[in-house]
């Protein structure tokens, strides 16, 4: 049975609209902190949805949930209303592409994971988009060509790692 969730919720002259017609659930819990509300929503008594918001409204983070663990996209944002992080979990682990923003909105890291462990190409840019990082992971341990450079994009070395130990 679909249920309809939409919430009013006044105070510190706070209006918190949730609007998800498109979920199904039975029942749904709501928590009132000094900073912020807490929504939590359930389906056969188990947490489907997990929803934090900044005291001025905007989300702090959303996590979806399947048979009580972490599963599908997950979001949290920073109390302006900017993206910080989105990620994907799989049977409540981090899995696949995961992606980290500066408050500003540039793009600050970029992982890839694979049953909770960083596996695959990896990327962290400075501040003012300069590329700082690039490497690779297997099974959460360096492995292949590392690059780090300097903030002014002169290289700061070149590594080469195997199972996580540095090889010539």
């Amino acid at each position: 049975m679909k249920n309809k969730l939409k919430l009013v919720l006044w105070g510190k002259n706070l209006q918190l609209p949730m609007d998800y017609d498109n979920l199904e659930f039975d029942r749904y819990e709501l928590k009132n902190y000094d900073k912020c509300y807490d929504l939590y929503i359930y389906k056969n008594n188990k947490l489907i949805k997990e929803i934090w918001y900044w005291d001025n409204g905007n989300k702090n983070f959303e996590f979806n949930y399947k048979n009580g663990k972490s599963d599908g996209k997950q979001y949290k944002w920073y109390s302006n209303g900017k993206l910080y992080r989105e990620f994907n979990c799989k049977n409540g682990n981090e899995d696949g592409k995961q992606y980290w923003w500066y408050g500003d909105g540039e793009l600050h890291y970029e992982y890839n994971y694979k049953n909770g462990k960083r596996n695959g190409k990896q990327y962290e840019w400075s501040f003012d988009g300069n590329k700082m990082y690039e490497g690779n992971y297997k099974n959460g341990e360096r492995n292949g060509k590392q690059y780090e450079w300097w903030s002014d994009g002169k290289l700061m070395y070149e590594l080469n790692y195997k199972n996580g130990v540095t090889i010539k």
